[in-house]
């Protein structure tokens, strides 16, 4: 098995499993917190949004950026590069667009008369967001396995 070979795997498996964890926010958190007193839900988020930089998935997140940014590099393959940059352009939403609405949410008063229009204006396109880098993590891991059988 190459090198690149290697790279490639590693990099399909952490792309699919950061999507996985996108996923899981897609396909019910957000809607659960949705469902919820609006103080429960921000408190809610506000504890998930201090988890997460701690959490196992930064390791997965950190680690799968460098590991498709070397497979690309190596690679020569276009649909192996085409994968690492899908999963990539999940990294940047997260960074763009969905770390500095956590940083404003970490600023809302839970208990507050202004929590229900702050919640509002956060989880839906919050949650847009997370649909399209979703997409962006689990394609970018199609990509680079369709790579490996082609």
């Amino acid at each position: 098995m190459t090198t690149t070979t290697v790279l490639t795997v590693l990099t399909a498996v952490g792309a699919a499993t950061f999507g996985g964890a996108l996923f899981a926010f897609s396909a019910f958190v957000m809607h659960g917190l949705d469902r919820t007193p609006t103080r429960s839900a921000v408190e809610a988020m506000q504890h998930i949004n201090l988890s997460a930089p701690r959490a196992p998935l930064v390791v997965v997140m950190t680690g799968t950026t460098g590991l498709a940014v070397a497979t690309a590099v190596l690679s020569r393959s276009p649909l192996v590069v085409a994968g690492c940059a899908a999963f990539l352009a999940s990294i940047a939403i997260t960074g763009l667009f969905h770390i500095p609405r956590n940083n404003a949410l970490a600023d809302v008063d839970a208990a507050g008369p202004d929590a229900a229009t702050a919640w509002a204006a956060y989880s839906g396109p919050w949650q847009r967001g997370n649909h399209v880098r979703t997409a962006a993590a689990l394609g970018g891991a199609l990509l680079l396995v369709v790579s490996l059988v082609g």
